[in-house]
């Protein structure tokens, strides 16, 4: 996750290039934490690459939107062979398209009564096994406590 002060320099770059995100001083700050609540997950190395990407292919002369900014992290994030990838997950020596290197998979699924959520699976990919084996100890572990 990436600090508060990090993702104010990601904001401050994007800003240089395509004006300030908000016109209105009293509501800047605002509209900077919304970005950051739907951005924060994201590491620093790509949110300063999604930057990049932006300011090469972002074609308006308004400040990107927050699923603008999601578009050029996914774009980013799909080059697999970018050595960026390859340090963050030596472990592996690749990322698995799937998950692209979490372990997680988020799916859709629909109950009986047609109330419908998101549910997280594990990958079959290497790291999808840990989450999974990870998820069992813990789960187990919680079911000996209440047990107790």
């Amino acid at each position: 996750m990436i600090t508060p002060m990090k993702f104010n320099e990601f904001m401050q770059g994007l800003e240089l290039m395509f004006g300030p995100c908000e016109q209105d001083p009293d509501r800047r700050n605002d509209k900077i934490s919304v970005y950051y609540d739907r951005l924060k997950f994201t590491s620093e190395r790509i949110l300063d690459r999604a930057a990049k990407h932006l300011i090469d292919v972002h074609q308006y002369k308004r400040f990107p939107l927050v699923q603008e900014a999601r578009d050029a992290i996914d774009q980013v994030s799909k080059q697999v062979s970018d050595p960026v990838f390859q340090e963050e997950r030596e472990d592996t020596g690749f990322i698995c398209e799937v998950c692209h290197g979490t372990g997680h998979v988020l799916r859709d699924a629909v109950e009986e009564n047609g109330y419908q959520h998101v549910v997280a699976k594990a990958c079959q990919c290497k790291e999808g096994l840990r989450v999974e084996a990870r998820w069992k100890h813990y789960f187990e572990k919680k079911r000996q406590e209440a047990m107790l």
